[in-house]
């Protein structure tokens, strides 16, 4: 499987280069981590460029997970950015994080789904994954700051 670049670090060696059974333990929740699993992150394929596809996700503990994917199209422009949406019904009820993002609880998917994205992303990151469902965020009422 290929491997993922990602903002944070997840081994108390400090990498920040993953494999996808690297980074199992931690969406699912496994009771004995070396680091604790950040608030955010963003994951790229390695080795990541200006112009990589890009999941990243915001974690609420004992909610879930709500993932963002970006991707570019050949000429380097940027395609729709999604977000999953695994309630649509609350998609306009929103949360902040401590990192201070904001995103809707009905985006919140289980740790296992998250995952399963994760493993379609680093597959092939310019092929959603059929995991979710997805809804391009320019269709959000965003709040305002």
């Amino acid at each position: 499987m290929n491997l993922l670049d990602t903002s944070s670090i997840y081994a108390a060696d400090g990498r920040h280069i993953y494999s996808v059974d690297e980074l199992r333990p931690f969406f699912l929740g496994a009771a004995e981590l070396p680091v604790g699993l950040p608030h955010a992150d963003v994951l790229n394929p390695s080795p990541a460029s200006r112009k990589s596809p890009a999941l990243s996700y915001s974690f609420v503990p004992g909610q879930g997970y709500s993932l963002v994917w970006q991707r570019y199209d050949p000429k380097g422009q940027r395609r729709p950015t999604m977000m999953s949406a695994r309630d649509r019904g609350r998609m306009n009820d929103w949360i902040e994080n401590p990192d201070q993002s904001v995103f809707p609880t009905g985006s919140l998917v289980p740790g296992e789904t998250a995952l399963r994205v994760i493993e379609d992303f680093a597959r092939n990151p310019e092929v959603l994954s059929g995991a979710v469902e997805w809804v391009d965020v320019k269709a959000l009422d965003w709040p305002e700051p």
